[in-house]
């Protein structure tokens, strides 16, 4: 911690971008020294189930962060229902979002994830939608081949959508 401090002092940055940082008790201690931001791509800071995911639905949660996420670990499945590891969870949870209500900016991705935030309470004039990625360039675009092509990037799970994407291309025809 006092290097951190002798870093930031000599260094004199005009804002600290803090990006999937966990430890909300740094976190508390860094909200005084300078200007913060921080990029948020994950549920963690309102999700002791990390994934805002509930089972076996298989649907996105709509709950703000609260207490009835405790009894949703055993009811739906969408966090460890071991009491230890669940609480140790929720209060990680609930102590990030604490420190991102005190950011300066809250930089997300996507306005779903600016939604998220809004409803546990981190202000909207504080939140930032800075999308992934870039627009295409100008001009028409030709697939490589005549074959259609499905490129699919992420870690394969559930809650990633790919079995909706395979069953929905079952359904398309071609023209």
């Amino acid at each position: 911690w006092q290097r951190l401090q002798g870093i930031l002092r000599a260094e004199q940055p005009e804002l600290v971008l803090v990006h999937g940082w966990s430890n909300w008790a740094l976190l508390d201690r860094l909200l005084p020294l300078m200007p913060r931001a921080q990029f948020v791509h994950t549920f963690t800071p309102v999700c002791p189930g990390t994934k805002m995911f509930r089972f076996p639905a298989a649907r996105a949660c709509a709950k703000a962060l609260g207490p009835g996420c405790l009894a949703n670990a055993f009811l739906r499945r969408c966090a460890n229902p071991r009491p230890h590891r669940l609480l140790v969870d929720y209060l990680n949870a609930s102590r990030l979002l604490v420190a991102l209500r005190r950011m300066e900016r809250v930089v997300v991705a996507s306005h779903y994830m600016r939604g998220v935030m809004a409803q546990n309470g981190v202000a909207r004039d504080r939140l930032l939608v800075a999308p992934y990625f870039t627009p295409l360039a100008d001009g028409p675009f030709s697939p490589p081949s005549d074959e259609p092509n499905l490129l699919f990037v992420g870690r394969l799970s559930d809650t990633k959508g790919l079995g909706s994407l395979l069953r929905a291309l079952r359904r398309v025809r071609d023209p």
